[in-house]
C-alpha cells in the first residue's frame, strides 16, 4: 500500500508541474489521461467532452498502455442518447460510474450501453469519472481494463478526485483568462470605433457648416441668373457636387453615431429587393441568389438602410474578382436570448429580443485576422485605392439603428456578414407624397440668426434676405442673447444653432423662451442624436438639419411664423 501511495503522490506532483507550465487545455488533458492511466495501470485512459446541448460525447484524447501493444484505439464520438441515464446521473450526483462484464451497471443496462461496452467492445471493467462540470455537461475521464476485472478502491478514487479537481481549476483559470482577453479585445475595438467616431463627427460638423455656404450660395446664384445664362450649367454642377459632399458628411455622421436622419417604419425585405435590383447589373460574372422573407418591419432611415445593403453586396462582388462562385443574400427573422446576443459584438452585444437578419456571403478570397481588425476603419481598403467610407459607414448606420454585426471569414473560402436590426413593433408606414413648401405672406419679418460660424451666418443671411426677411446676425450665444434683449420687440423668429460653445444652443433657447414663451424658434445642427429634439418640436419650434437647401430653410421659418391649422378644424 505504501508503494502505491508513493506512486500516486509522485504522479500528482508530475501533474502539478504540467499545470504550472502549460496553458493549452489540450496539452493539460493529454497529460491528465496519460499520467493517471500510467499510475493506475489501466489499458486505456480517455477523456470525453459530454455535451447535452450538442447531444454528443466527443473524444478529446486517448492514452493506450504501451505495455499492452495488442490493445487497439477506441477513440470515437458517441451520442449522449447511448448512455443518457448514466450521463444524467453523473451530472446530478457528480459521482463516478463503474461497470463490469460480469456485473454490468444497472443504469447502463437500462440505457442499452452495457451490451455494447462489455459485448461488442469487449471491455472487462470500466470507470467513468466526471469532472469540470458546466451548465450543459462535463468532461468524462474514462478507464478501461480489456480482459481483467478491476474494482477501484478508495485510494484510487481519491487520486482521481485530486487530479481532476486541480485540472478543473486550471481549465477554469485558462477559460477566464481567455474570456478576459476577448473582453479586452472587444473593448479595444469599441474604444477604437468611438475614437474614430469622435474624429469623424468633428470633421462632419465643420464640413456641414462649410457646405451650407456652398449649397445655399449656388442656389441663390441659380435664382439670380437669367434662364438662358450659360453659367447655369456650371452652377448646376456646383449644386450637384455640393449635395454629394453633403451626403458624404451624412456618412461621416452615420459612422460617428451622431446622425439622426428622418426615420420611418420600413419594410426591410422590400428595401433589400429594390437595392439588389439596382446593383445586380454591376456584379460582373458573379451569380447572386436572393432569399427574402415576405416582409420585415424595422424602424429606420430608408436611404441609410439601402446604403448598408449596397455596400455589403458591392463588397461581396469585389471580393469575388475573377473567382468562380456566387453571392448569397438572405433575409430572415430570429429571436435571441442573452447568450445568443453576445455573439454579435460590433458595435456591441445585442440584448435579447426579436431581430431581422441580413446575411450577405460570398465565395471570394476571404480575409485574414489582421485585415478583419481594420475593415471598419474609414477609407481602409484592400484594393489599391479606397473608394470612400465603405464599411465604416455601415457600422455607424447599424449602431444608429440599434443593431449589430457578426463577421466570419476564411482565406480562400469566402466571407459572411450577418447584420441584425430590431423588429419594429409598428406597422409598415405607407409611402406618402412629399409635403409642399409654404408660401410667403408678403410681410417683412425679422429673423435673429445665431451661430458660432461666420460662414454659416453669411449664407443664411443671404438666403433669408433674398426671401424678403430682415436678418439680424449674431456670432455665438452670448451675442445672440444680447441682441435679443435689445431688439426683442422687433424680432419675429430666431434661427438658432444647437452646437455652439458655451452658452450652447439649449442654454440660449432657455433664456429666449424665458423672456418670451411664444417666441418662434427654428433649431439647426448637423448633429441630431439628441432624442430630446423631438420633445421640443411644436407649432412654434422646428428643427432643420445642416446642410440644408434654401427652400428648406425658408419653409422652416415660414412654418413657425404661420400658425398651423389644428387637425379637424
Amino acid at each position: 500500500m505504501g508503494g502505491e501511495s508513493s506512486r500516486m503522490v509522485e504522479a500528482t506532483t508530475r501533474l502539478f508541474d504540467v499545470l504550472l507550465t502549460e496553458d493549452a487545455p489540450s496539452t493539460i488533458l493529454d497529460s491528465l489521461a496519460r499520467i493517471v492511466g500510467e499510475t493506475l495501470g489501466v489499458d486505456r485512459s480517455l477523456i470525453y467532452d459530454a455535451s447535452f446541448t450538442r447531444d454528443i460525447a466527443e473524444c478529446l484524447t486517448e492514452w493506450l498502455n504501451p505495455q499492452r501493444p495488442e490493445i487497439t484505439t477506441t477513440k470515437a464520438n458517441y451520442p449522449i442518447a447511448l448512455f443518457r441515464g448514466a450521463a444524467e446521473q453523473m451530472a446530478r450526483t457528480r459521482d463516478p460510474v463503474a461497470s463490469h462484464a460480469r456485473a454490468p451497471n444497472a443504469m447502463m443496462l437500462s440505457d442499452g450501453s452495457a451490451p455494447i461496452l462489455h459485448g461488442d467492445m469487449k471491455i472487462a471493467s470500466l470507470l467513468w469519472y466526471p469532472f469540470a462540470f458546466r451548465d450543459d455537461g462535463f468532461y468524462l475521464l474514462a478507464f478501461n481494463h480489456v480482459d481483467m476485472h478491476h474494482d477501484w478502491d478508495a485510494a484510487e478514487l481519491e487520486f482521481m478526485r485530486t487530479a481532476t479537481r486541480h485540472v478543473s481549476m486550471a481549465l477554469l483559470k485558462i477559460e477566464l483568462i481567455r474570456q478576459r482577453a476577448h473582453a479586452e479585445e472587444v473593448l479595444f475595438e469599441a474604444q477604437k470605433l468611438e475614437s474614430l467616431g469622435i474624429l469623424a463627427g468633428g470633421v462632419a460638423h465643420d464640413f456641414n457648416n462649410l457646405m451650407v455656404g456652398v449649397v445655399t450660395g449656388a442656389e441663390l446664384l441659380a435664382r439670380r441668373l437669367p434662364r438662358d445664362s450659360p453659367m447655369l450649367e456650371l452652377v448646376g454642377q456646383i449644386l450637384h457636387s455640393g449635395r454629394r459632399a453633403s451626403a458624404l458628411a451624412g456618412q461621416l455622421l452615420a459612422f460617428s453615431g451622431k446622425g439622426q436622419p428622418d426615420e420611418t417604419t420600413a419594410d426591410f425585405a422590400q428595401i433589400v429587393k429594390s437595392t439588389i435590383g439596382l446593383v445586380r447589373s454591376s456584379l460582373g460574372n458573379a451569380t447572386l441568389d436572393l432569399d427574402v422573407v415576405e416582409s420585415a418591419a424595422i424602424d429606420g432611415n430608408v436611404s441609410q438602410l439601402e446604403q448598408v445593403v449596397m455596400n455589403l453586396v458591392v463588397n461581396a462582388s469585389e471580393a469575388m474578382q475573377s473567382r468562380t462562385g456566387g453571392i448569397r443574400v438572405k433575409i430572415d427573422r430570429l429571436e435571441l436570448d442573452e447568450r445568443g446576443g453576445g455573439a454579435y459584438v460590433l458595435p456591441g452585444p445585442l440584448p435579447a429580443g426579436r431581430y431581422v437578419r441580413l446575411d450577405v456571403s460570398d465565395d471570394g478570397g476571404g480575409m485574414d485576422s489582421r485585415t478583419m481588425t481594420r475593415i471598419f476603419d474609414p477609407f481602409f481598403s484592400t484594393k489599391r485605392a479606397g473608394r470612400g467610407l465603405g464599411l465604416s459607414a455601415v457600422i455607424g448606420i447599424v449602431k444608429h439603428h440599434r443593431g449589430a454585426i457578426r463577421i466570419s471569414s476564411s482565406v480562400g473560402v469566402g466571407t459572411t456578414f450577418e447584420v441584425l436590426f430590431p423588429v419594429s413593433g409598428r406597422q409598415i408606414d405607407a409611402v406618402r407624397p412629399p409635403a409642399l413648401d409654404g408660401g410667403r405672406d408678403g410681410q417683412r419679418r425679422t429673423v435673429l440668426c445665431i451661430d458660432d460660424d461666420a460662414e454659416v451666418l453669411h449664407a443664411v443671411t443671404n438666403v433669408l434676405e433674398d426671401a424678403g426677411f430682415v436678418v439680424l446676425a449674431a456670432i455665438g450665444g452670448a451675442q445672440g442673447i444680447a441682441i435679443y434683449k435689445e431688439r426683442a420687440a422687433t424680432i419675429d423668429c430666431v434661427l438658432l444653432d444647437l452646437t455652439m460653445p458655451q452658452p450652447g444652443g439649449r442654454e440660449v433657447m432657455k433664456v429666449l423662451r424665458g423672456a418670451c414663451p411664444s417666441l418662434p424658434i427654428v433649431l439647426m445642427s448637423g448633429f441630431t442624436t439628441d432624442e430630446r429634439i423631438q420633445d421640443v418640436i411644436d407649432p412654434i419650434t422646428q428643427f432643420i438639419k445642416k446642410p440644408f437647401l434654401a427652400n428648406s430653410l425658408e419653409a422652416a421659418i415660414l412654418g413657425v411664423l404661420v400658425p398651423r391649422v389644428p387637425p379637424g378644424a
